[in-house]
């Protein structure tokens, strides 16, 4: 899970948490691991990560501009946008 945010505001904002919480529940009865990173993100690391086949998927919570979004939904892997906040 990809929150590009500050490095704590995942961890004290209860929307946050409960979108880690619920997708590491629902991914794990599937065999799979949520791994959550926080903070800017450099336009083209993510992106690289994904594809290079160093996961199986992206959920993107609080996804702020295009650049990102367009980025991710570019790539191969499934990418998921949740808590798009206007």
């Amino acid at each position: 899970m990809l929150v590009p945010e500050e490095a704590a505001r995942p961890l004290t904002d209860d929307y946050f948490v409960w979108a880690f919480v619920g997708a590491s529940a629902s991914l794990t009865r599937r065999g799979l691991q949520v791994v959550l990173t926080t903070g800017d993100v450099p336009g083209e690391l993510w992106p690289s990560f994904i594809t290079g086949g160093h996961a199986d998927g992206v959920i993107v919570a609080s996804h702020h501009g295009h650049d990102l979004g367009r980025a991710m939904l570019a790539q191969p892997r499934p990418a998921v946008f949740v808590g798009v906040r206007r």
